[in-house]
């Protein structure tokens, strides 16, 4: 220790390290990790205190009890239920010599990543128990002869996946990956479970929805059964493991793959590695061919399974509620992983508190986080911000606009000869701003952004959170820039907290591995907009929810509500953020690839079921 301490000082920084295990327990419960010459004097002096306080054995039992040994193991104890799954006290020499070796390099020695190295480490440090007379030769071999019977890592319950892995990479991004993995931070979060539930539940439920009426993609694959093709079971439903070992795959509500055995009119018999089902035509109904030009709506149910499957098709099928027919077979319904994606935020608007979040269907398949990473054309949800600029510009809801077509033909404009028209390919005369925002008219919207002025409209916008590149042209009005959908939550958050505009919080506290708090996050919020006008537009908004665009969500709803919906051109993009006076909820449905999704899929339709 005196020797590194010597060529610390003679570098004048630290570049040798001399930590015993008294240092380790001192750096451990009392100090930041940081390398400085101060911090290795103060864990000096600790180390000096403690071996004064306690005896050799005690601060052995402390480090162990507090050394990280991988994969979210802290001390010997959990260590010993993550590998073996069993107590400390039960474990045998063999496994008690994997473990100890583990802490000098938990990612480079673990037996899950790399056992033959892992195993190695092991023999190495029976090899010095019976150096030291700790252990017999004898008892070295038999070790050695030992199995290593390994638990199985165990996946731990991630009830917000997308929120966390956001919280995960801030943390890491703030404190380095050491830290956070082996630091013992204490990190309280701004979620709200029971919401986060609902919110998942509710976008899996809709993009599923969604995906069904757009029609069927078709089987997976398909094996020719007469000439001896078989199905790879544990490949086609590895998420779930093998099914011999695992019954609690054939419970209702469970999703997965089967081969189709037989075909006729009103039904499809669906086999599994020890089970079978069957799937009656009124539980596929829905499986027309996918024709993005046709309106879902109105297409007609299937009526003959002949026409969409056949024998030897791979499917995915989810076990439905019901009787097992006579031979046993499961009442099954006719699935398919959603290629439609979709993402919801939401926020308190008082504190800017992110209460839940989603980033897509499935956060096992890509970490792309749609709700804070994508930026989309927000089409008609945008509007919001137009008018409110409108009314500081002197405007007000009862102010009139001619709903009428027009033509721009500004040579100093990329938009030469542009004829914009309204959802419905109609124009309605004199409008008020508050007809033109219930009813989504583009045509209003237009010549209001184009009399307020584009720039001024755009700095506006600035004002509400909205940071992304906007364009200086008259299809802002139209929600042709692209934003995320933080930005558009955020925006529509300062409406309904009257005009102040919160920073958003995911993070509450972090706390050290002593209780000490080294961050924490406060409410912090500003005023954007006076709040006579953010009044004004909920106002306004209300009137959507309850006569307009958003009307559907105005009927289901039992409380005060505020919202716009959004659609782009060829249906691309669908919108809706709504507000009540405590939370702000949006949502985003769309393809990755923006080709898209299907005639007449708007706001109404597809983002707010």
């Amino acid at each position: 220790i005196v020797r590194a301490f010597i060529a610390n000082m003679k570098a004048g920084r630290v570049v040798q390290g001399g930590s015993s295990i008294t240092q380790q327990v001192a750096k451990l419960l009392f100090l930041s990790p940081e390398r400085t010459l101060d911090r290795k004097i103060r864990e000096a002096i600790l180390s000096i205190l403690i071996d004064r306080k306690y005896t050799k054995n005690q601060i052995l039992e402390i480090y162990l009890n507090h050394i990280y040994y991988g994969h979210g193991a802290y001390g010997v104890e959990a260590a010993a239920l993550t590998y073996f799954g069993k107590h400390v006290d039960q474990l045998s020499l063999s496994e008690t010599a994997m473990i100890v070796s583990l802490p000098k390099a938990p990612s480079n020695y673990s037996p899950y990543r790399h056992l033959e190295r892992a195993m190695m480490r092991r023999d190495h440090a029976l090899g010095r128990l019976v150096a030291i007379n700790a252990i017999t030769k004898r008892q070295e071999i038999e070790a050695l002869k030992e199995p290593l019977t390994l638990t199985g890592l165990k996946k731990p319950a991630n009830k917000a996946p997308w929120f966390a892995e956001h919280v995960r990479r801030y943390l890491e991004k703030k404190y380095g990956a050491d830290r956070l993995y082996r630091g013992g931070l204490t990190v309280r979060a701004t979620l709200d479970l029971k919401l986060q539930r609902y919110a998942d539940q509710a976008v899996r439920a809709g993009l599923e929805q969604t995906d069904k009426r757009l029609g069927y993609r078709g089987p997976l694959s398909h094996l020719d059964m007469e000439a001896g093709d078989a199905p790879d079971w544990d490949q086609l439903n590895k998420k779930r493991g093998k099914g011999a070992d695992n019954l609690s795959m054939y419970n209702p509500g469970s999703k997965l793959r089967g081969l189709v055995l037989a075909v006729d009119k009103t039904k499809v018999d669906v086999g599994f590695e020890n089970a079978k089902g069957s799937i009656s035509i009124k539980n596929m109904n829905w499986a027309h061919p996918v024709n993005p030009a046709r309106n879902a709506l109105w297409v007609a149910k299937i009526k003959d399974a002949t026409k969409v499957l056949k024998r030897g098709d791979i499917i995915e099928v989810k076990i439905i509620e019901g009787e097992p027919t006579e031979d046993g077979a499961l009442p099954l319904k006719l699935e398919q992983t959603p290629v439609v994606q979709g993402a919801l935020l939401a926020i308190d608007p008082h504190t800017g508190y992110v209460r839940a979040m989603v980033g897509g269907y499935d956060p096992d398949v890509t970490k792309f986080n749609r709700a804070i990473q994508a930026l989309r054309q927000p089409g008609s949800s945008f509007k919001p911000i137009i008018y409110a600029a409108a009314l500081d510009k002197g405007y007000t809801m009862a102010s009139v606009i001619i709903d009428s077509p027009i033509i721009f033909n500004r040579a100093v404009t990329e938009f030469k000869g542009w004829k914009p028209v309204n959802f419905e390919k109609k124009f309605f005369g004199p409008t008020t701003l508050r007809t033109g925002i219930t009813n989504s008219r583009n045509i209003v919207t237009i010549k209001l952004l184009d009399k307020i002025g584009v720039g001024y409209a755009a700095s506006y916008a600035r004002k509400f959170g909205i940071v992304s590149p906007l364009d200086a042209n008259l299809t802002l009005a139209l929600g042709a820039s692209q934003v995320s959908l933080s930005e558009m939550v955020t925006a529509y958050g300062t409406l309904a907290n009257g005009g102040v505009r919160m920073e958003r919080i995911f993070v509450k506290s972090v706390e050290n591995r002593n209780g000490d708090i080294i961050e924490k996050n406060e409410p912090f919020g500003a005023e954007a907009i006076p709040p006579s006008t953010a009044y004004i537009m909920v106002d306004a908004m209300k009137n959507v929810v309850k006569e307009g665009t958003a009307r559907r969500i105005g009927r289901k709803m039992k409380r005060p509500i505020a919202g716009k919906t959004g659609t782009t051109n060829n249906y691309i993009d669908a919108w809706f953020i709504g507000y009540t006076p405590d939370l702000v909820c949006g949502v985003w449905v769309g393809n990755d690839n923006n080709k898209p999704m299907g005639k007449k899929e708007t706001g109404s339709r597809t983002a707010i079921p």
